[in-house]
């Protein structure tokens, strides 16, 4: 099952993924991470893992499984019977836009269960993540 979201940003790709890889951010950024914390020293590179928490969540080791700069970011966590994959996919626009689109894929025998149930919450939290990713990009420097 998969769920989406998709915004546009009022800032270029690079300023977007500036934010998208300021991992430690995610809590002043967006209201659906309560808290972050790398597990792995170093630079965030595919392999490092997190413990996130978030609202309403239990906390949860994601690690990431793609990072291609400028394009696209993705982790993945799991549980008994299922798998979430998240992705942040990144559009250059025009006019020094870009469009940021989320998505949650989730997959395993649990899935179809678990996305009856949280498809919407999944998907209002998508779209908080995105409009605090908007509000963000207004102040966000251009130089990190």
């Amino acid at each position: 099952m998969l769920i989406k979201n998709t915004k546009v940003m009022p800032v270029g790709v690079e300023v977007l993924w500036d934010m998208t890889m300021d991992l430690d951010a995610l809590p002043e950024l967006s209201p659906t991470f309560s808290s972050i914390e790398a597990l792995d020293p170093g630079r965030v590179q595919v392999g490092s893992r997190f413990k996130l928490k978030q609202p309403g969540q239990g906390v949860r080791t994601w690690t990431i499984t793609a990072i291609e700069p400028l394009e696209r970011f993705q982790w993945q966590t799991s549980a008994t019977g299922l798998t979430i994959v998240a992705t942040h996919v990144l559009t250059p626009l025009p006019s020094d836009q870009s469009r940021n689109q989320l998505t949650v894929e989730l997959s395993g025998w649990a899935a179809g269960l678990v996305g009856r149930f949280l498809r919407k919450p999944i998907g209002r939290a998508l779209q908080r993540e995105n409009d605090g990713f908007y509000q963000a990009s207004k102040t966000w420097p251009t130089t990190n």
